[in-house]
């Protein structure tokens, strides 16, 4: 699903990350293990940050023990973007 969504444009990601949701309602403990790295993993992408975005609308207690790495992959992509347009 993850391989799914990096390769969507468009309608196709919209689906993609509606499909993250639904696995991650689901299956969240299960699921977040394996998302939450391969989504704040280097170098942080609009399409990564979209994407945590709309799993936290889902993720609820499952993803409490997650939020430290993502805030920080959230911050250093952050630095990192600025940095390249300066």
């Amino acid at each position: 699903m993850y391989s799914i969504f990096v390769q969507a444009h468009g309608n196709e990601c919209v689906l993609a990350l509606q499909g993250l949701r639904q696995l991650l309602k689901v299956r969240g403990k299960m699921v977040l293990p394996f998302l939450v790295p391969q989504l704040t993993s280097p170098p942080m992408t609009a399409a990564h940050a979209r994407a945590l975005a709309a799993l936290a609308e889902v993720g609820g207690h499952a993803l409490s023990s997650n939020v430290p790495t993502i805030l920080g992959a959230l911050m250093v992509g952050t630095v990192e973007s600025s940095e390249s347009q300066v």
